[in-house]
């Protein structure tokens, strides 16, 4: 009767590969004929929207655009402060040896720096520094065999093993709207700046669908009709569906933000408010947790099997942790000294160590300082305060992949009466904690043509560096059990090198494989 294999299948999220890259966005724009020409630049930002994204093999491409404010000093008189709004444009396409065409992408991308270099009173050239965190990897069904049925004395090696596979997956857009007062008495000239920084992200699974939720931290910068510069800061609530069929609360859901449109309109000066609306893309991953009963080995003691296996990378546990670091010093800022702090940005390099049960992290915090000094001169100082931080967990280790992604969640800056900057910033870590196992599994087993050799009953074998019971019982074609039996073996697991052990075996004839 021929041999019966039992078969059973995986869904696996297979990592393709990873890449880190930094690359550069320029652009040349004209200021437009209702603004005075440009004397000097004071500071710059922007925020990035990608509305396309596609993997192709060898390569990725990316599409998007940056919307940059330049806040400048006009031509004519240095108190005259006025606002660049612009979109530049981008199309990029980054060299990706492991990409292969329908692959899933997970994309983030960090406005580093922008440069401004003035051209000609008209004209300035701006160059972005984005870091990009590029993820590939393919949703793959991975068939093996988990059982083996009508073949004459057959020995199995089992290992149980926990895993997460991939459930599905999905993704919807949604919009975080808000109209955003400001102060009475500021009749707005024009929008300076404007930060986004999406924050306090969680999920909850209801009825087949996975809510995804967060806030939207927007700062604006604005110039008033009578030349102050003013700023305020909200947080637009952001909420969306994913249409995830099935899904039950024991899994575990994973979902990407990225922001494909920033629209930012000034209402009429007697509205005293500012409309915001962003489009912003959810992508969402969703594991559920399995324990399968996994064949590591067989073999038989009466028929020669040819195995045919194995070796992969299997995601064995996906784990999220979210802990906020307080920094709190005092800076002493000599140019500053009896200015007002109009506005203030932070952002953070990060460095990161893995240790047995320890993640530590060393970067900087860099603020940006705009103030106004007493001579009504505004101006911009930006600093950097070294930090280290360490977060411990039982699931991090070397062979972990761990994601790191910050959020600056408060910010807190006041001027002492000695000229000291009592500075309060909290930063919320948010890891990702991947445990990868290497599994070997069986993918085919036959029969080998065979012929027939005498064989004796008993071996005497003496144990080597690496022997174990199941390896010696396999090599021999007797089982664990027969030996244990015959040697008085109480632990199976422990084998003493040089050990002399008997190793029952059938008198009679065998099958031996012919190659």
């Amino acid at each position: 009767m021929p041999l019966e294999a039992i078969k059973d299948n995986l869904s696996i999220n297979r990592i393709l590969g990873k890449k880190n890259e930094t690359i550069f966005i320029e652009g040349d724009v004209i200021i437009p004929d209702i603004k005075p020409d440009i004397l000097s630049t004071i500071k710059s930002n922007g925020n990035i929207c990608i509305y396309k994204k596609e993997v192709m093999n060898g390569k990725i491409k990316i599409d998007g655009y940056i919307q940059t404010y330049v806040m400048y000093f006009a031509d004519g008189t240095e108190d005259n402060i006025r606002g660049l709004t612009t979109n530049i444009e981008f199309s990029k396409i980054i060299d990706f040896e492991d990409a292969k065409e329908n692959s899933e992408l997970e994309l983030k991308m960090f406005l580093n720096s922008i440069e401004c270099k003035i051209l000609n009173e008209r004209k300035i050239s701006i160059k972005a520094e984005v870091e990009t965190q590029i993820v590939i990897y393919s949703n793959e069904q991975i068939q093996y065999i988990n059982d083996v049925k009508q073949v004459n004395g057959i020995q199995m090696q089992r290992k149980e093993i926990n895993i997460n596979t991939i459930f599905s997956r999905g993704r919807n857009r949604t919009f975080a709207k808000d109209t955003i007062i400001i102060d009475n008495v500021d009749n707005l000239a024009e929008i300076l700046q404007v930060n986004t920084n999406i924050i306090n992200k969680d999920t909850k699974i209801s009825y087949n669908k996975v809510l995804a939720k967060a806030d939207m931290d927007v700062k604006i910068l604005y110039l008033t009709e009578d030349g102050r510069i003013n700023n305020i800061n909200n947080k637009i609530p952001i909420m969306g569906f994913i249409d995830i069929p099935d899904i039950t609360d024991d899994k575990m859901c994973y979902i990407n933000y990225n922001m494909t449109n920033l629209v930012v309109n000034p209402n009429s000066i007697e509205e005293h408010s500012i409309y915001i609306e962003a489009e912003i893309e959810l992508s969402c991953n969703v594991y559920e947790n399995k324990i399968i009963n996994l064949i590591e080995d067989l073999y038989s003691t009466d028929e020669n099997l040819d195995l045919i296996s194995s070796n992969m990378d299997i995601l064995e546990k996906k784990t999220n942790i979210v802990e906020t670091y307080n920094m709190h010093e005092k800076k002493n800022i000599s140019e500053i000294l009896g200015a007002k702090i109009i506005d203030t940005t932070v952002t953070t390099t990060v460095k990161q160590t893995v240790l047995n049960s320890k993640v530590a992290y060393e970067g900087d915090i860099i603020l940006s300082l705009l103030y106004q000094e007493e001579s009504k001169r505004v101006n911009s100082k930006t600093i950097k305060i070294p930090y280290q931080y360490s977060i411990s967990n039982e699931n991090i280790s070397q062979n972990c992949d761990i994601e790191t992604d910050t959020e600056i969640v408060s910010q807190d800056f006041v001027i002492m009466p000695d000229g000291n900057i009592d500075i309060k910033i909290d930063i919320n870590f948010v890891i990702t904690i991947t445990t990868k196992n290497n599994i070997s599994i069986v993918k085919e087993v036959n029969v080998n043509e065979s012929y027939n050799e005498p064989i004796y009953s008993i071996v005497i074998y003496y144990v080597k560096p690496g022997d174990t019971l199941w390896k010696i019982a396999k090599k021999f074609r007797s089982t664990v059990d027969e030996i244990a039996k015959m040697n008085s073996i109480e632990d199976v697991d422990y084998l003493q090198v040089g050990r002399r052990l008997f190793i029952p075996r059938s008198v009679g004839t065998r099958n031996i494989a012919l190659a």
